[in-house]
């Protein structure tokens, strides 16, 4: 799986990823609203090994602001961040990834693919759709808070 992560695999399976999941977007990250172009990011990768949470140059990539919600307490926000301090590590799901290719949908309990790691992180704070994290695509999560909170992608400078 790791030599999938790199070069020429890593594009052909981006381009399979965004075409089964009919969307532009192969891979997404939640990150804590940052001032400048660096920012905390959640998510997982099978470039890095799984779920990380490590500080990133944001600049360039397309972003959704979450509406500050009445809904969010600062301990809300803690956990999300713990939830992710704890989750740095885990392995990455593939199979969980391939059940948007393949005619079945399943996953590896404990493992989590990019939106899926997200949705956890969003559950932490009670944003997140109610339904298993390992059901939504990168592309079914921006759907989905496009529908949820009326906001676009925006790119970020």
């Amino acid at each position: 799986p790791a030599s999938l992560a790199t070069g020429f695999w890593s594009r052909i399976f981006a381009k399979v990823v965004s075409a089964v999941t009919k969307g532009n977007f192969q891979h997404c990250e939640i990150w804590i609203d940052s001032p400048a172009s660096m920012a905390y990011c959640f998510s997982s990768a099978l470039a890095q090994g799984g779920t990380r949470y490590i500080l990133r140059d944001v600049r360039g990539w397309s972003a959704i602001t979450i509406p500050n919600t009445a809904t969010v307490t600062r301990s809300d926000v803690y956990a999300a961040i713990n939830l992710a301090l704890k989750a740095t590590n885990e392995p990455y799901d593939l199979f969980g990834l391939l059940g948007f290719v393949l005619p079945i949908r399943t996953h590896v309990p404990g493992d989590a693919f990019c939106s899926a790691a997200d949705i956890q992180y969003l559950k932490e704070m009670k944003l997140a759709p109610k339904c298993p994290p390992w059901m939504f695509s990168p592309n079914d999560l921006l759907k989905w808070c496009v529908k949820t909170w009326g906001v676009q992608p925006q790119i970020v400078v």
